[in-house]
């Protein structure tokens, strides 16, 4: 919990740090709104040697540019695998749901091609064939977006999602 309270106490000074800079010429503060379609791998549990099934990743992220290198965003959408069978369960599936707050750095430059990386603390909330419940998650994420126009982009981005980290505090 200590270290829960140390992060959002850096964020607190970061984020009105950020965003009282100057900011380069063409700069506006914005919104935006990503959906997001890709896969999504599941680590299998302990002591069980089948993977998982690549499964599928919906996702939408919103969020607000306030610095030419800070956005702040929420992370949310639809993950689903199934599991396969052991010697000691049946297949199964499971879906979950990440909601989750993120601090986002960009690496602004001339070109139309910008990578960021990002982190974040939050919840996810999933279900599977027998049980359903919420953990705590860390986000931590990177990636690059096409410009295509002014107000268009394209992008790649890779999300790691550590789920049940409460016991790491």
């Amino acid at each position: 919990m200590k270290n829960v309270l140390l992060l959002i106490a850096a964020l607190l000074v970061i984020v009105p740090a950020a965003a009282a800079q100057t900011e380069p010429a063409g700069f506006e503060r914005s919104y935006y709104l990503e959906p997001s379609l890709g896969v999504n791998w599941v680590d299998q549990e302990t002591g069980h040697s089948q993977p998982a099934d690549a499964g599928i990743h919906l996702g939408l992220v919103g969020g607000w540019r306030f610095h030419h290198r800070w956005a702040l965003e929420f992370h949310t959408g639809f993950l689903h695998n199934v599991l396969p069978a052991t010697t000691t369960r049946d297949e199964y599936s499971v879906t979950q749901v990440p909601l989750v707050p993120n601090l986002v750095f960009h690496f602004p430059n001339s070109s139309r091609l910008e990578p960021y990386l990002g982190a974040g603390l939050g919840i996810v909330y999933g279900s599977g064939d027998n049980s359903s419940g919420t953990d705590v998650a860390l986000e931590f994420m990177a990636g690059a977006r096409y410009r295509l126009d002014e107000r268009l982009e394209l992008g790649l981005s890779y999300r790691f999602i550590m789920v049940a980290v409460a016991s790491i505090f």
